[in-house]
């Protein structure tokens, strides 16, 4: 079992920069709280253990936080590439099965084709008003489900599943467990070395294996993720 990275965090170094993103800086203990809060919210639209939710997001805060709070509902993190056309968002939607896609103002605008096909699957938007179908909902505005949260993770919980680019064929869905971001981290830090004062950029998309890997490892190492 591996505890809770960022509640980890949270108790040893509340103060501490955990995310620069949006023009904002999040200490550990207000990401933490917020964590807590989204996936509550969550929680309040339905999702449980071993639900998926997909993501059509760009880099910023809500891609940061996601990942924290359905780990602590025992919930499996599906990010999905904002540049997919209507038919590979379709197709993704159809193999992983989520419970719920979490999207944006930037995004929402583009699926309406793809939720028409798949009308089981719920939408809410993360910033926006936006109402793609009538069962859309502002993750913002809805209530907190009083539930218990997780904060002790077996090592083998699918933390993310993470799709191919399909070069070959069409994309397969790559589930990566607590573990596998853990020993990732480590390995990365015997290689490359860090300092208790690091700031780790994402440059790359929080929807890569390379871009989620920074939030995870910065989570893990106590440094801020930018």
């Amino acid at each position: 079992m591996f505890p809770d990275w960022l509640a980890s965090r949270a108790a040893s170094m509340p103060h501490h920069c955990a995310l620069v993103a949006n023009g904002k800086n999040w200490s550990y203990a207000e990401l933490d709280n917020e964590a807590s809060r989204l996936a509550r919210k969550l929680a309040g639209l339905g999702v449980v253990r071993g639900d998926r939710v997909a993501t059509l997001l760009h880099n910023g805060f809500a891609a940061a936080i996601l990942p924290h709070a359905l780990l602590r509902l025992n919930a499996t993190l599906v990010p999905l590439n904002v540049r997919h056309s209507d038919s590979e968002l379709a197709w993704l939607l159809g193999d992983a099965s989520p419970r719920l896609l979490v999207a944006e103002g930037r995004t929402l605008q583009g699926i309406s084709v793809a939720i028409q096909k798949h009308p089981d699957v719920r939408v809410a938007s993360i910033d926006a008003e936006v109402a793609i179908s009538s069962d859309a909902v502002r993750l913002d505005a809805c209530d907190e489900a009083d539930v218990p949260l997780n904060f002790d993770h077996d090592e083998d919980a699918v933390l993310a599943v993470i799709y191919t680019s399909g070069t070959t064929g069409q994309p397969k869905g790559a589930m990566l467990t607590v573990s596998n971001f853990w020993w990732s981290a480590i390995g990365s830090a015997l290689n490359l070395g860090m300092h208790a004062d690091d700031r780790w950029l994402a440059c790359l998309p929080l929807f890569h294996v390379g871009g989620l890997s920074i939030l995870m490892r910065s989570a893990i190492y106590g440094i801020t993720a930018v």
